[in-house]
């Protein structure tokens, strides 16, 4: 399953770090100046004609701003630098949108296959209609993830601070350490490891997510194929948390009408202690985990 997850993950990384948005960021700052002097007429116009170009392609809050900027007479030089900083990033997010869905579809086809495939050597008839991969992975991207937040939602914030980010170093440095900033970004957003594995080089927003589809994955493959008991399963070495070991081998009941309670670490806490929860919950009794951050690698199994 991990082999899987790490090939895919693999591919996406090597799509994010291909873009580059160095040049075109130099290009916006030496075309328009950074200051508070009204825009003029001519570089107004063609900026106006910038947002009505891609327009189409912003996210909500893209569009909210551009409709302000629109019906504005007046617009200062820094301005135009900010929002056009604000559209490279985005396109740059859109662009990742597309492949990142077929990474999501990919691994919930082979995710969800290969639990039927093993539930089938224990219920030889089972048959059950092959699901609309693409639109689950897209409704697990949806949805709030271990961390409590949506993928979409955290990707359109991480894209506006970015761009401020960016906005502000201009400020203040101009054209200098651009590509020093942008690397910093990509590692913040990768959150590549100082010392790396060949197994495990990344960890991270980006690998968290697709810990939580694969997870959400099995568990859907045992719902329709009518399980009602998981197993929990830990990763035995020395990056295992507490939190997973004391919940590796317990017992679990998928259906929410029924009341799982057991004993866990908390690291709030730096204790054992008893939850109560109904079925199973992401963060306390289905990884990924997340009573303090960290990179969770913990999954399950299906009892018959």
């Amino acid at each position: 399953m991990w082999k899987k997850l790490n090939s895919l993950e693999s591919k996406l990384i090597k799509q994010y770090t291909t873009i580059d948005l160095e040049e075109e960021i130099k290009r916006i700052y030496d075309s328009y100046k950074l200051d508070t002097k009204i825009a003029s007429k001519q570089n107004l116009v063609r900026f106006k004609g910038y947002i009505k170009k891609h327009y189409d392609n912003l996210n909500d809050y893209g569009k909210y701003m551009a409709k302000k900027l629109l019906n504005r007479t007046k617009i200062q030089n820094k301005e135009i630098v900010e929002f056009m900083l604000y559209v490279i990033y985005n396109e740059k997010e859109n662009e990742l949108d597309e492949y990142e869905n077929l990474v999501v579809e990919e691994l919930v086809e082979d995710t969800y296959n290969k639990e039927i495939e093993a539930i089938k050597k224990d219920i030889p008839k089972l048959k059950l209609p092959k699901p609309l991969y693409s639109l689950f992975g897209l409704s697990l991207l949806a949805i709030p993830n271990a961390s409590g937040y949506i993928w979409k939602e955290y990707k359109d914030a991480t894209t506006l601070y970015n761009s401020g980010e960016m906005y502000r170093h201009l400020l203040v440095n101009g054209n200098e350490g651009v590509k020093d900033l942008l690397q910093k970004q990509k590692n913040r957003y990768l959150k590549r490891k100082e010392r790396p594995s060949k197994e495990d080089t990344y960890t991270g927003a980006l690998e968290d997510e697709l810990v939580f589809v694969v997870n959400q994955t099995k568990l859907k493959a045992y719902e329709d194929a009518g399980i009602t008991k998981v197993r929990f399963i830990a990763v035995h070495d020395t990056k295992t948390t507490e939190m997973c070991q004391s919940l590796d081998g317990q017992e679990f009941y998928i259906d929410r009408t029924k009341i799982n309670e057991y004993k866990r670490y908390s690291a709030r806490d730096d204790a054992i202690i008893t939850y109560i929860t109904r079925g199973l919950e992401v963060g306390d009794n289905l990884a990924p985990i997340n009573n303090h951050y960290h990179h969770c690698r913990s999954t399950m199994t299906y009892i018959i």
